[in-house]
């Protein structure tokens, strides 16, 4: 089976215009960077409003300078 010669100006057009589109990227990584921070700063808020809300956050201090003073 032979590949016909008219197709392949068709082929290659279309192989460059799906490279243009794929190559086309530019500030994607930083989008994705900047989602990131967010959904880490989200998760991060929601854990400290947790913990204040609990009391851990002031036993853990009070236990980490009760440590430390005992061994001075």
């Amino acid at each position: 089976m032979s590949i016909n010669s008219s197709t392949r100006p068709a082929t290659s057009a279309r192989r460059q215009g799906f490279r243009a589109y794929v190559t086309n990227d530019r500030g994607q990584a930083t989008a994705e960077y900047a989602l990131l921070i967010l959904a880490a700063a989200s998760i991060a808020l929601l854990v400290i409003a947790w913990a204040t809300s609990t009391g851990r956050i002031g036993q853990l201090f009070d236990a980490v300078i009760d440590s430390v003073i005992g061994n001075i």
